[in-house]
């Protein structure tokens, strides 16, 4: 083969599979800045659900604590009533 037509060949070949590729990906197109504003998008989401795990997360351990020294005063409490003398 010549180098001539082998350059044509890729040529043809290329635009065969270009066309191909554009028909079919066709359906799966989105303009840039809609791509951009859906990852933007994305972003601003992963970002809250952190914040609503950090917040959620510190509540629980808030609540723990308070729970635990009512508990312990609550039984100080107790232990001074019942050994009263």
């Amino acid at each position: 083969m010549e180098k001539i037509e082998r350059e044509e060949l890729k040529l043809a070949i290329k635009e065969a599979v270009d066309e191909a590729m554009d028909s079919h990906m066709k359906d799966f197109y989105v303009e840039r800045e809609k791509h951009y504003l859906h990852h933007q998008f994305l972003t601003d989401t992963i970002d809250s659900i952190e914040t609503f795990k950090s917040v959620c997360g510190k509540s629980i351990i808030g609540v723990a604590v308070v729970g635990v020294f009512t508990l312990i005063i609550m039984g100080i409490r107790l232990f001074i009533i019942q050994y009263k003398p």
